[in-house]
């Protein structure tokens, strides 16, 4: 069952309208098409895993996207618990 369904993030968001509105040769465009692509990229990746996480048995498991975790000392990102 999917507790916490995917989403595109606000920050790809963001970054789409920015990359709209800069011009072409503003020095900081490289570094916000960069991250943008390597957000975008990291986006795709989370919708492939999709498929495969629709095999699993919905009364059995629970999705939950964009979930950061703690063990106490360190965080961890989860696309599913």
């Amino acid at each position: 069952m999917i507790i916490k369904s995917l989403k595109v993030p606000e920050i790809n968001l963001q970054l789409e309208a920015l990359l709209r509105r800069t011009p072409e040769q503003h020095p900081a465009r490289e570094k916000m098409t960069s991250d943008y692509k390597m957000r975008s990229a990291g986006f795709k990746g989370e919708e492939r895993l999709f498929y495969y996480l629709s095999f699993l048995d919905p009364k059995k498991y629970w999705i939950f996207h964009n979930l950061r975790l703690s063990s106490g000392t360190h965080f961890f990102r989860s696309m599913h618990c």
